[in-house]
């Protein structure tokens, strides 16, 4: 038996592995985020293309039409919904790196703060102590 007391965590050890793993478990919230995002650009494009010949009313068997775009002041709104909507799988990739990167940084920031904490708590308290068998016996026998 050998005996062991874990008195200190690596801080920065911990940061990069909170980050490694935020950004792993972040990783298919951000890929639905970021097609949700896509298709969201798209059909509001398409919303907003449909107003542009858009029937009011029909009188007399003639059919009343207007560009509500134009007329609600939606113009530059549409411009930017066309050229996101352009580079969407663009944007799909930017969403997905940013919300990994945050998930990252935020579960890094996390776990290396309970790092810190163990660290302060262990400098009392002497850290927790860990008995080490050496077991010589290959796995599968008595």
């Amino acid at each position: 038996m050998f005996r062991a007391s874990l008195r200190q965590i690596g801080i920065v050890s911990t940061f990069k592995f909170g980050c490694v793993l935020g950004a792993l478990f972040n990783l298919a919230p951000s890929v639905l985020c970021a097609v949700v995002t896509k298709w969201s650009i798209g059909s509001l494009r398409a919303l907003l293309e449909s107003w542009q010949n858009f029937e009011l009313t029909t009188i007399l068997g003639q059919s009343v039409r207007a560009n509500l775009v134009e007329r609600l002041g939606l113009l530059d709104a549409l411009k930017t919904l066309r050229a996101l909507d352009g580079v969407s799988w663009l944007i799909v990739a930017l969403i997905v790196f940013a919300l990994c990167m945050f998930g990252g940084v935020i579960v890094g920031a996390c776990i290396s703060g309970g790092a810190a904490i163990y660290n302060l708590i262990a400098r009392v308290t002497g850290g927790i102590q860990i008995e080490l068998a050496n077991d010589a016996t290959p796995r599968g026998r008595g």
